[in-house]
């Protein structure tokens, strides 16, 4: 008897609480404001813009996630605000890897790292970040 109980005890605060924070958002496109510390994604059903300090990424498709929650994407990252550009200097190409989940009303783990001119050459760059749907974010200019 007391198991049974235990048994429909569980099964009411699974049904009571909803979905688990680790569920995926899954196969949806990543619509909204996302913030960590100095870092902000701007997500709409047609692209992203991933604003740090100093630089931008934009990225010109929605991120999409599949069943699991994954989405990756590949976007350019240049340089904003302070110093004038260096002759020459372009934007670079990264690759964005990620992974939204439902906890704190959307989650995403963020993987930005540069995709290397040469196969199989080193990345230079990489940066990893979890972001929170409508947290805002601190961003300062650059010097």
């Amino acid at each position: 008897m007391a198991r049974l109980t235990t048994s429909i005890l569980v099964a009411l605060l699974v049904t009571a609480c909803g979905s688990s924070p680790m569920e995926p958002i899954a196969s949806s496109a990543l619509i909204g404001d996302f913030g960590a510390e100095h870092v902000v994604l701007h997500s709409t059903s047609s692209g992203a813009e991933i604003d740090y300090i100093c630089m931008a990424i934009t990225v010109s498709k929605a991120l999409t996630t599949d069943a699991d929650g994954h989405f990756t994407a590949t976007g350019l990252r240049h340089r904003t605000g302070g110093a004038p550009p260096i002759e020459g200097e372009g934007s670079t190409p990264v690759r964005i890897d990620g992974r939204a989940y439902r906890a704190q009303g959307g989650t995403i783990q963020l993987v930005v790292s540069d995709i290397p001119e040469e196969p199989g050459a080193p990345i230079s760059w990489s940066d990893a970040v979890t972001l929170v749907r409508d947290r805002p974010a601190t961003l300062f200019l650059c010097p």
